[in-house]
């Protein structure tokens, strides 16, 4: 199978079986010609258990890597549609695509392996797509298997989505706290950050049929500023043609003790402890390019920015690195 898009997540050490890896993907491209002359997208998520198969010198990109009896298979509980065409797309190349995509996984701190993932939007919404969340031990039963705790809180695909929102959501990047509430990183200029509202019995979860007044689970948890370390660094670019910024990955908590002083207690977790995660700038010159950079951000709200690493290219026209601690 032809897979694109991947999501990794690292397991625990898992009894009587060599799983290191579960893994995401969207299937292969398909465009089916209807009799009609119009053109359909079907879509859908893949998942599999994987091992590394590397040994000391080589590695191969190229081998089956999931784990045997636990072959790749169709995620289940996954939002899609019959529809041939979706007039809420109208305009837009997503106007025939008929399920999810860009699948990224994430642990909680609670220690549950959750997916966030685009697809159509829910019946009552006006918009074209919607990213969704899902505890992926429900939606990929070998998981749920190897780890049947912590309990499931999001059995299903719960929409995510906040009032008044317009726009395309894509690439929004999800964390949680200590206590395991959910957080969602929508926008880098201006910085939005959201936070779910979990109910307290999964029935009062939105489906995909509810009422637009019940849809909305997000509130925002700071009060967006443009200017910001993001909106620094294009401002400091001479590039004459466009650039963009969107987010690429969940945000992963470090903490920045050395081990001997956290087990001796001397390390002061809430004041050393950080958020990063790697965002893109889209150049949009005469060939489109993806140059990648590490953000840090405090870990306690309103989450700012700390610093924008270098870009992680062998050459690049822009400017190094930018200091936040001033804006």
């Amino acid at each position: 199978m032809v897979v694109f898009n991947p999501s990794l997540l690292s397991l625990p050490i898992l009894e009587n079986i060599s799983a290191e890896y579960v893994g995401v993907a969207r299937e292969e491209r398909l465009v089916i010609a209807l009799d009609d002359g119009t053109d359909v997208q079907p879509r859908e998520l893949v998942g599999a258990l994987m091992e590394d198969v590397r040994d000391d010198t080589r590695y191969y990109p190229t081998a089956k890597r999931w784990i045997q009896g636990y072959e790749v298979a169709y995620l289940e509980e996954m939002i899609q549609s019959d529809d041939i065409t979706f007039p809420k797309c109208k305009g837009l190349w997503y106007h025939n695509i008929q399920g999810p995509e860009d699948g990224r996984l994430f642990w909680s701190k609670l220690g549950e392996p959750l997916l966030i993932y685009l697809s159509v939007s829910p019946e009552n919404s006006n918009l074209c797509r919607t990213l969704y969340l899902i505890d992926l031990r429900s939606a990929y039963e070998p998981l749920q298997q190897l780890l049947p705790e912590p309990p499931i809180r999001f059995p299903r695909s719960i929409p995510l989505l906040y009032r008044t929102q317009t726009g395309f959501p894509k690439n929004w990047a999800v964390f949680s706290n200590s206590l395991g509430k959910i957080f969602v990183h929508t926008d880098l200029i201006p910085q939005r950050i959201y936070e779910l509202k979990v109910p307290e019995s999964e029935d009062e979860f939105p489906t995909f049929f509810s009422p637009a007044s019940e849809l909305a689970l997000l509130e925002q948890l700071t009060t967006p500023t443009v200017a910001n370390c993001m909106s620094r660094i294009i401002g400091q670019t001479e590039n004459p043609y466009p650039i963009d910024l969107h987010q690429s990955s969940p945000l992963l908590e470090i903490v920045l003790c050395a081990t001997a002083d956290a087990r001796a207690g001397r390390c002061d977790h809430a004041r050393n402890r950080i958020f990063i995660m790697l965002v893109q700038v889209v150049h949009r010159s005469k060939v489109l390019y993806y140059e990648p950079r590490i953000v840090s951000l405090n870990s306690s709200p309103p989450h700012s920015y700390i610093s924008l690493s270098k870009p992680l290219v062998y050459r690049t026209t822009l400017a190094d690195v930018v200091d936040c601690s001033g804006i």
